[in-house]
Order: structure tokens, then sequence, then C-alpha cells
């Protein structure tokens, strides 16, 4: 038989363009489909790391499609056991532990500690951190989380994850994860920080569209490999020590004097700690303030580091005490538990000792919640 290359080359067209429309029209959930907790075992940590550094670290970012990262987690891995209470870790880089191994971050140290809880059930912490420092994405890991029944959350933040600019949503949010950031917006009539955002077009949601996607979620899957040889999930790098050097400056982003504060404190995401608190229902949220590094050096009597002015970030710590003690949600202030050596790259960023530390004085406190 004879055969056509024209009709070959159309067919094969034809194929490749209803292919991608109907890829647009069901959103396959292509994400689910993992080898970790099956041919590999799941991450302790979503999967992160800066794009230079993705061969050297086993890993790729792939937090815009939640899917994807939740099942390569090991939270995903069959059903929640009977005999476990279960605590879920959200918050920033210092969560997901950026100058730690995955097994030497936060929650992994508490997990250490063998806590049991009230009702003798063991404790068992996940974390669920990622390196953004900005509570409206905490918020959408916390609704992919709940499938997971979760116990307890322990949110840490700090004034930087409260007081998210217009930037930081454009730089963070694209693709699917827009959608799921409007619909969680409006189911929660919350202030509309999504303005700057546009949801994909058909053409964006077709194969094609979405090819970046794909090829993540792939990369991520090829990565699993390498990962279970080696245990390495993350490039660590190794920093100089602290200049203690601050500048002598009173201002915290465009807020330039204590005259200003009432508008910073409007800037605050109150409503997104409020939408959390109802999306959760029963589980308990214990909201913990991060500790941050606290300089000794030069214009010290004016910063406390790099971040925060001392101004702006003692009237925070005031008012995040009476704010939280007046809706009654739990409130941990960690702010000053960690001493300076214990810090690596950045004021929130903390070497494995000092995850140590920072577990060890959680613990007493996170068996207090657990009890009703």
């Amino acid at each position: 038989m004879k055969v056509n290359p024209l009709r070959v080359l159309v067919k094969a067209l034809i194929l490749y363009v209803v292919a991608n429309i109907l890829f647009a029209i069901y959103n396959p959930p292509i994400g689910r489909i993992s080898v970790y907790n099956w041919l590999v075992p799941g991450r302790l940590r979503f999967p992160y790391e800066r794009a230079e550094n993705v061969n050297l670290g086993y890993n790729i970012s792939v937090f815009q499609d939640l899917d994807a990262a939740f099942a390569s987690h090991v939270i995903a891995d069959g059903e929640k056991p009977a005999d476990e209470y279960r605590v879920i870790l959200v918050g920033d880089s210092s969560i997901w532990g950026f100058a730690s191994n995955s097994t030497e971050t936060l929650s992994a140290k508490l997990n250490d500690l063998e806590l049991t809880a009230c009702d003798g059930r063991r404790m068992r912490f996940y974390n669920l951190g990622y390196p953004w420092s900005f509570i409206f994405k905490d918020l959408l890991v916390l609704e992919h989380a709940r499938v997971y029944e979760p116990d307890m959350v322990l949110w840490l933040f700090t004034m930087r994850g409260l007081t998210g600019s217009d930037k930081d949503i454009v730089d963070f949010f694209e693709g699917e994860l827009i959608a799921d950031a409007k619909r969680v917006q409006t189911a929660h009539d919350l202030e509309d920080y999504t303005s700057e955002l546009t949801t994909q077009t058909f053409f964006e949601q077709t194969i094609i569209g979405e090819r970046k996607k794909i090829k993540t979620d792939i990369t991520l899957q090829m990565y699993g490999f390498l990962w279970a040889a080696t245990g390495i999930d993350h490039h660590l790098q190794t920093w100089l020590p602290w200049k203690d050097t601050l500048e002598n400056s009173i201002e915290y982003r465009h807020y330039r004097t204590p005259e200003e504060w009432p508008q910073l404190q409007d800037d605050f995401m109150l409503d997104v700690l409020d939408a959390a608190h109802t999306m959760m229902g029963d589980t308990k949220i214990v909201a913990v303030n991060e500790p941050i590094y606290i300089s000794s050096g030069s214009n010290s009597e004016v910063r406390y580091n790099k971040l925060y002015p001392r101004w702006a970030y003692d009237r925070y710590r005031e008012f995040m005490q009476g704010w939280m003690a007046e809706n009654q949600y739990p409130y941990l202030d960690m702010w000053n538990v960690i001493p300076q050596e214990e810090f690596s790259d950045f004021p929130v960023h903390l070497y494995p000792a000092g995850e140590q530390l920072l577990a060890e004085s959680l613990a007493p406190e996170v068996l207090k919640f657990s009890c009703p």
C-alpha cells in the first residue's frame, strides 16, 4: 500500500490540534501522576531549587502546580495512620530550610524529639513551607492540605510575610495557580490581592501553552531517582560570616517614619489569617512569629537587621500580640530565641543547630496546644 506523506502529515496535524483542544477543555491533573511514594520515596519538603542550581540539588521548583508539589511529598504516602497526630508546618524559606538539608529542617528536628500528643498519639510533623514570604501563598497550601487530615497547623511567618506587595504577587503567581488564588480570594471575601493577575487564556491552557509546566513536572520525576539515590534535594552553599553593619536608615519598604505606622498596619493581610481559621475548621492553627537575626553592630540601635527598623518591628509585635488575643487565636512570639551565630545568609534563615534550638523552644508549647 502506497503511503501518501501529505495525508499522514495532515492527519498528524489534526490529531495534534485535537489533543491540544481536549487538553485545554478537560485540564487533566497531570501533576498527580508521580513516581514519588511509589518508585521512589516521597520528599520531606516541597520541590524547590534556584534555577542555576537544579542540576546540583537534584530538584526543581514546581509550586505553580500544587498537585505535583503535594504528589511528590511524603505526606501523600497513603492514608493517615490511626495513631498519628499530624502537624503541618507552613511558611517561607526559613521553614522550608534554606540553610539545611531535608533531614535538618525544623519539621525534621521536631520529629526527632518523638513527641506524644495529649491523647497518646505520636506527633509527626510535615514540612509544607516554601521559599516565598507571602502568607496568601500559605493559604493556598492549607486549602490543598486539608485532604491529608492535619490535626494542627504551625504557621510561621514574620512581618515581611504579612505585607506582600504587588511585585510579590506578580512575580510568584502564574498559570493555574492564578485561578486558584482568585477562587480562594472570592470564596473568603478577601481584599483583592490578585488585581494585577490575569487568568490563563484558552491557548495558554493547551499542551503548547502549558509546555513549561509539563516539562517541569517531567523533570521533577527524573530528579526523583537521583534524589533517592543521594539524599540531596538542595544545593547548600557556604556563607561568609555576617558583616554586622547596618545602614543608618529607619525605612521599612516604602514606609519612611514611625508616623506612617497606621498605613503599615493597614497593609497587614489579617483577612488571610481569618480566612485560614475559617477554612481549617476544627483544625487548630498555631501562629508563630519567626525568630529574626538581632544585630549588635553599627546602627543596631535603629535597626534589628537589614529587613526591619526597630520602630516598625516593635509596633508589629505589640499589635500582633493584641490582635491574636482579641480574636482568641493561638499565638507564639519566638522572635528572639535564636542567637546571632545560628543565622546563615538572611535574617530568618537558620543553620541546623538553630533549627534544633527552635524545635526545643516550640516543643512544650506545641504539646500544650495538642490538648483539648
